[in-house]
């Protein structure tokens, strides 16, 4: 390949050309940059070393191009390029090699990023954005349910809040990144689109800048722009990953252009098959097309993944609760159309849908990320103790498959989105008798569900376990496991 297709495979003009040898201590770097449309030389140097200068070097080698270009500097690029992210060079390493890993979106190299970045911290507690990074992968984890991660949803976000409040201590572009995604979770939207625009003053180049104001702009029902900025990330950075066609195809979805979406989420579970939600657009996608092809075969894409990990099978109802992380703000056009895309395939419609969305969905609020479910009563885990040792039932809504996994000695097991129905309930609770609800935590949407519902079948006594099954396990109450026998 020559330089020219290089930098045509790239969308550059110039090209930076060299090497770095090492040789003990020793550092040598030969540079040279090349204008490749008129393939010749504008400038050429060797620089020589150590690794304790090796920041320095950088600098050096960054001021040359920049007067070599004859650019001039934003005072944030200026500021950026004089900016010591950390005095360690291994830990500079590291961080290097974990993001690498992250861009590449999928859970093997996420979960290989996370030593690395720990690694990083270690040499440097102070590296922010180690800090950040490490966040973006506890987030990745937490959104896309990554059984082998073994972290577990709860855990994964209470430990992405603690990397993140560490790497806002010395705010990054990363750090403002993951912020802005958190924030749009949280349906604080207004906030999100601050942070996201810091992130981009600090980094107004970084495709995945782009990618997460995308995200927030889809969730926002503002599809065009979402279309517009993830068209200018895969511009930015052409050998871009799976994820950014990802978030082209849900803009192009919600703009109506199916096929479009269709041949772009093929692409991306082409080249990244872990994320199940991405077969169940797929399904939408056909059914919006009215094409009958495909669709058992990504249904049982989705189940595979999801069951596996001890969630649930496709149903219409849970992707209107969870598409690509919770839904719960995001813009309700869009939500319903993807449920009549899944309708249209027939998709089951899910356990306990005599009682209308809007009927139930009323009760719920979230907070921080949290969620409240108004006419209950919010407990903690040494409540749901004393009520389940005084014969109040303690229902996990969870799937089948988690709570034969582990859960609480004496639950009863009634899945949210499979089994629980009104009939289905009346089975093991009076409406006027005290009945808890639990799921996979604080931030899992299930039991809130369920207590909402409960609500609007006439139950009076409602409690809302919402640390759910990961608090009862860190009070170190008796846990079971085994299928249910109720």
């Amino acid at each position: 390949m020559t330089l020219r297709q290089v930098a045509e495979d790239l969308g550059v003009r110039y090209v930076l050309e060299g090497s770095v040898r090492r040789q003990g201590d020793q550092v040598r770097i030969n540079a040279q940059l090349i204008d490749a449309r008129g393939d010749h030389h504008l400038w050429a140097e060797r620089y020589d070393g150590t690794m304790g200068d090796i920041f320095a070097l950088q600098d050096k080698v960054i001021g040359e191009i920049v007067s070599a270009l004859t650019v001039e500097l934003t005072s944030a690029e200026m500021a950026a390029t004089v900016q010591v992210e950390t005095r360690s060079p291994e830990a500079y390493d590291l961080v290097l090699k974990a993001l690498d890993h992250l861009h590449r979106g999928n859970e093997a190299d996420t979960l290989m990023a996370t030593p690395l970045l720990e690694r990083a911290i270690a040499l440097d507690p102070d590296y922010s954005r180690a800090y950040a990074a490490l966040a973006m992968a506890d987030w990745r984890i937490a959104s896309s349910n990554w059984e082998s991660a073994n972290l577990g949803f709860e855990k994964a976000m209470e430990r992405m809040k603690t990397n993140l409040g560490l790497a806002m201590r010395k705010p990054n572009a990363l750090a403002y990144a993951i912020s802005a995604e958190v924030m749009a979770k949280q349906g604080h939207y207004d906030e999100a689109f601050a942070e996201i625009n810091r992130a981009m003053q600090l980094a107004p180049n970084d495709p995945e800048n782009h990618v997460s104001k995308a995200r927030i702009l889809n969730a926002t029902g503002r599809a065009p722009e979402a279309e517009e900025e993830a068209r200018l990330a895969m511009r930015l950075d052409p050998q871009y990953p799976p994820s950014y066609l990802r978030i082209l195809a849900l803009a192009l979805f919600h703009q109506q252009k199916y096929e479009e979406a269709l041949k772009s989420l093929q692409v991306v579970v082409s080249r990244q098959s872990d994320i199940a939600e991405d077969y169940a657009t797929i399904v939408a996608c056909l059914g919006h097309l009215g094409r009958a092809d495909g669709v058992k075969a990504n249904i049982d894409k989705f189940d595979a993944l999801n069951v596996s990990a001890g969630y649930f099978p496709l149903t219409v109802q849970e992707m209107g609760w969870w598409w690509y992380g919770d839904v719960f703000d995001y813009d309700r056009t869009y939500r319903d159309r993807l449920q009549e895309g899944l309708r249209k395939a027939g998709v089951q419609p899910g356990a306990g849908i005599d009682i209308p969305y809007d009927a139930y969905a009323g009760f719920i609020s979230k907070t921080n990320g949290e969620y409240n479910v108004r006419g209950t009563t919010k407990i903690d885990a040494p409540t749901a103790k004393r009520l389940l040792d005084r014969g109040v039932k303690l229902i996990d809504v969870r799937s089948a498959l988690s709570f034969a996994r582990s859960h609480a000695a004496g639950a009863i097991n009634i899945p949210v989105v499979t089994v629980l129905s009104r009939e289905a309930l009346a089975k093991v609770a009076r409406k006027d008798e005290e009945i808890i609800f639990s799921c996979h935590g604080k931030y899992c949407g299930d039991s809130a569900y369920s207590s909402a519902k409960a609500l609007g079948w006439g139950y009076t006594n409602v409690y809302h376990f919402a640390g759910g099954f990961p608090a009862w396990e860190d009070a170190h109450y008796p846990v079971a496991s085994g299928q249910a026998t109720n």
